[in-house]
């Protein structure tokens, strides 16, 4: 690793540490389910919280758990996976779903898929007494699901970093949520992180890669555009909005 990487490294690994302090987002004695897809985002976030908990003064459990399907073509390396969770000294548990996509033909295949995967988590987390799930999700992710809302749903909103759940018994959290998916994407490549293969036959169809090419022509634009629309959601001058009156 040359100097720059590790300057690098340092610099992400600081960045998330901020997150979790600026949401609350970890506590003593907690456990925390880490949604490890076997992705770039995903190997990213278990190690780095691997070194928060390490560095943190605060005694908290990770546990690692990967959803597959056989519904939808997807290459998992488990080996991989259990390697990279042991090395770590972390559980790593393998949950096993059905999808049946005819269930709501109202619902695209990536709602169902996503909505699925994410119930297995939760269920995960029950069964271990874990209080939160952590996902990988940054702050492209957030942005594009902004930039959808406002375009498809005309409403204002994203993903928040963190998000109460079943009467605040769970806690949803992003702690990747301030880095941009070219941070994580060089902070892979430096820890030489393999990826698992995804093929699935819905990712050329969604919406979502139609807002990804916008985002990289806005910053083409400019070169600051996707943090200055991710930092336009914590400073809303709701004065200089148009407001519909209330109906009677």
């Amino acid at each position: 690793m040359t100097k720059k990487e590790k300057i690098t490294i340092t610099k992400i690994r600081k960045k998330l540490g901020k997150t979790l302090e600026m949401y609350n987002m970890v506590s003593e004695g907690e456990t925390i389910i880490i949604g490890l897809s076997g992705g770039k985002d995903s190997l990213a976030l278990l190690d780095l919280l691997y070194f928060k908990k390490k560095q943190l003064q605060i005694n908290f459990s990770l546990i690692a758990v990967h959803v597959r399907s056989d519904s939808i073509p997807y290459e998992s390396d488990i080996e991989y996976l259990n390697a990279f969770c042991k090395q770590r000294d972390i559980k790593l548990i393998v949950s096993n779903i059905e999808i049946d996509f005819s269930t709501d033909n109202r619902k695209t295949p990536c709602f169902l898929c996503s909505w699925n995967r994410r119930k297995a988590l939760f269920e995960a987390a029950q069964k271990n007494n874990a209080n939160k799930v952590a996902l990988g999700h940054h702050m492209n992710d957030s942005v594009e699901t902004l930039l959808m809302n406002m375009i498809f749903n005309g409403n204002f909103s994203a993903i928040p970093a963190s998000l109460s759940m079943f009467n605040n018994s769970m806690k949803l959290i992003r702690p990747m949520i301030e880095l941009t998916e070219n941070e994580i994407n060089e902070y892979s490549r430096i820890m030489n992180f393999t990826t698992q293969t995804k093929v699935c036959p819905h990712g050329d169809k969604t919406q979502r890669n139609k807002i990804k090419e916008l985002i990289t022509h806005i910053t083409e634009i400019n070169p600051h555009g996707l943090q200055n629309i991710n930092s336009s959601m914590s400073r809303v001058l709701e004065e200089y909005l148009v407001k519909k009156p209330k109906k009677e």
